[in-house]
């Protein structure tokens, strides 16, 4: 684009744009013209938007018909072409633009020059009336991003007020079932990280607050960047409709769909709110018991916290397989990704073992044990510490104790992945 014309294959194009924008984060189903412009992305997008001069639109129709083509006859392959030849509102449609067409209503006035954002989204949200919970299904690219290690910022307001505003971290909230596939069944028998962002989402169950009020979230990566978001706004939970025959007294026909029941009392809102900030605690509760370990469930909870981010396994542990070496070969290969691990010496007992398990790497650290306490795993930018070497939390162990994985921070982890490489390239094999 050069002064404001756009020459395209069939045409030339005059922009009459002003007040450009800074970069900004266009999330969905936002409430600006700019928003309205990129409806149809179904993403996240980055870009730099501008006012358009309002100008007189030639007359259009919200529905447009292509022409069929005039030598097919009238039959069935005639009837099957036409039944995808019709769109109403079509600038929704052909354009992607948030705009019923016709005379009624203008198009946004909002030109948006951006990228498209593929790291997590939202890919959509539903009202559980029953349960007083929000379902929100997260779609990510699995080598981009761990979206376990991702949060939900949840905001519900009442006039204007708000009544509640909370920081969920995904991998607090109760594991469940949460992956499932296009068809909305479990995942479980094959990690997520295995299937397209096309065939999986990520379901989380988050209580709302209280019904009939204003809602709205934000999706937050685990460095905190804000990647999605649905602003507050008051959604439709309720549609009734009457139907009268002629000059009748009464209705002939009484109907509603959506949520059945009557308005909440203020009292009843507090009620709500109060339960939700228990249901709250519990999950946090719920998801600090998977995590500290007596004997095996450590061994699951590590299999679940990266089974939806693709990437090597990267392991800093002094001891990692001088327990058990044998036991602790084959679960580092059971996890299905390449494992490079530095621990204070091959043992003689874990060479065989790691001669089976190609995708497993093990070197020792330049400096033996001298150089590393901690026990660090690594999966892209996730990273846990792990309280204990394999050997010790497998189910069977010999010996088990009580230990826990902690998240690090995103910072914390790119730093740990440094020092990885730096021993990585120091050490022998």
């Amino acid at each position: 684009m050069v002064d404001g014309a756009i020459s395209t294959l069939t045409t030339s194009c005059a922009v009459h744009a002003t007040e450009w924008s800074s970069l900004v984060l266009l999330g969905q189903h936002g409430l600006t013209d700019a928003h309205s412009a990129v409806w149809g992305a179904r993403r996240p997008v980055v870009a730099i938007a501008a006012v358009l001069e309002r100008r007189p639109l030639p007359h259009s129709e919200t529905l447009w018909r292509w022409a069929l083509p005039p030598h097919v006859p009238p039959g069935r392959a005639r009837g099957e072409m036409a039944a995808h030849r019709t769109f109403p509102s079509w600038p929704i449609h052909l354009l992607g633009i948030s705009w019923p067409g016709g005379d009624d209503s203008l198009p946004p006035s909002s030109f948006v020059v951006g990228r498209l954002q593929h790291d997590a989204w939202i890919a959509g949200v539903e009202v559980d009336h029953a349960g007083d919970e929000l379902e929100v299904h997260i779609a990510w690219d699995e080598a981009r991003i761990d979206p376990l290690g991702c949060s939900l910022w949840l905001r519900t307001e009442k006039d204007g007020l708000p009544l509640v505003a909370r920081h969920l971290r995904i991998a607090d909230l109760p594991a469940g079932e949460p992956i499932s596939d296009a068809a909305g069944q479990s995942t479980q028998a094959v990690e997520a990280r295995a299937l397209g962002w096309q065939e999986r989402t990520l379901l989380v169950v988050v209580p709302r607050g209280s019904r009939r009020t204003d809602w709205g979230m934000s999706l937050l990566a685990p460095d905190g960047r804000v990647l999605d978001e649905r602003p507050v706004a008051t959604r439709v939970e309720q549609v009734s409709f009457s139907m009268y025959v002629d000059r009748a007294l009464g209705p002939a026909v009484i109907g509603s769909a959506g949520d059945q029941r009557v308005a909440p009392s203020p009292r009843e809102r507090d009620a709500t709110v109060a339960a939700a900030n228990r249901v709250e605690h519990d999950a946090r509760r719920a998801a600090a018991r998977r995590r500290i370990s007596g004997s095996g469930e450590l061994e699951d909870y590590l299999r679940w916290r990266f089974s939806a981010r693709a990437g090597e396994l990267l392991i800093l542990d002094p001891y990692l397989i001088h327990n058990a070496p044998a036991a602790a070969v084959s679960f580092l290969a059971a996890l299905g990704r390449g494992v490079r691990a530095l621990a204070k010496s091959v043992p003689p007992g874990a060479q065989d073992p790691l001669r089976r398990a190609p995708a497993v790497q093990v070197r020792a650290l330049p400096g033996g044990s001298g150089d590393l306490h901690d026990r660090i795993w690594l999966v892209g930018e996730c990273g846990l510490q792990v309280g204990t070497s394999v050997g010790s939390f497998l189910a069977g162990a010999s010996r088990s104790r009580m230990t826990t994985a902690t998240e690090l921070p995103t910072a914390d982890a790119a730093v740990w992945r440094e020092q990885f490489e730096r021993w990585w390239d120091a050490s022998f094999a």
